[in-house]
């Protein structure tokens, strides 16, 4: 079975909130935008990266979000094929407070951080 390659980080940018950042090089990567890309010749690639800006702080620090996540490390046989969909249709959307494709719309990926 594949090893998730998932990788949340959270920096704290000031009173108004979090950017919460997600980097997918496995299952969640369908979940990332995709961008035309000439210079590969091989059409869209996928983002790597997603930036969720002005996450708040009591969303962040609510224990629903990380229980999730934690059990899924915890039982893994019983989370096999849940990890992603549950990382990026129920726990992204629950931090950033909308859903991810109008997250993206709302503040896109800088342009250095794409592939």
């Amino acid at each position: 079975s594949a090893t998730p390659a998932e990788l949340l980080l959270a920096l704290h940018r000031s009173s108004a909130g979090w950017d919460v950042a997600v980097c997918s090089a496995s299952s969640g990567l369908g979940y990332h935008p995709s961008y035309p890309i000439d210079e590969v010749g091989e059409g869209a690639q996928h983002d790597p990266v997603l930036i969720f800006r002005h996450v708040r702080a009591d969303r962040l620090l609510d224990s629903a979000p990380w229980f999730l996540l934690y059990r899924q490390l915890a039982f893994r046989t019983a989370a096999q094929g849940v990890g992603a969909r549950a990382l990026y249709e129920v726990v992204l959307p629950f931090l950033s407070g909308r859903s991810i494709p109008a997250a993206v719309r709302r503040d896109p990926p800088p342009a250095e951080l794409r592939r």
